[in-house]
């Protein structure tokens, strides 16, 4: 996916930075313009990602629903997992817990002496700490990159 955020400049505007760098007076987005929706219609959205879009006001949720308003189009994502742990089994969310307690309570008692399925997990239970969501179909075959398109990604410096 591929999203431009449009900020609302306002006459005279300086930055103004804190000793570390920071931006301490940072421009309110006034909208998001859509480039493509990417190869596939599966997208995971980190949770500081969400957070800002809803403070932002580009993000909403509501009934299962991710919605992140562009000029073009509201983008309807279906929330297949949120943040937090899960079964590996039987795919059941859950007590968000640092220690693992409830996972290793609910592997006992409901998969005791079941080797994890999933061998990158073998406590039985995962953990993610992102927004796992798929497009809406129609949507995705409007705005996906097209076949033998190249996609130009933003550059990153090497740290």
């Amino acid at each position: 996916m591929l999203l431009k955020r449009q900020y609302d400049i306002p006459v005279g505007w300086e930055p103004q930075r804190a000793p570390d760098g920071m931006l301490t007076n940072p421009l309110p987005v006034q909208s998001l313009s859509l480039k493509h929706t990417g190869t596939h219609p599966e997208q995971n959205f980190s949770r500081r990602l969400v957070e800002t879009g809803l403070i932002e006001g580009w993000v909403s949720m509501s009934q299962g629903t991710l919605v992140v308003h562009t000029d073009e189009e509201d983008l309807k994502y279906t929330i297949v997992r949120m943040p937090g742990i899960y079964c590996c089994h039987c795919a059941a969310k859950l007590d968000d817990d640092a220690t693992g307690a409830s996972g290793r309570a609910h592997m006992h008692t409901m998969h005791a002496d079941t080797a994890s399925p999933d061998t990158t997990n073998p406590a039985g239970f995962r953990q993610t700490h992102a927004y796992e969501c798929v497009l809406d179909a129609e949507q995705h075959a409007t705005w996906q990159v097209g076949t033998g398109e190249k996609v130009r990604l933003p550059y990153r410096k090497a740290r």
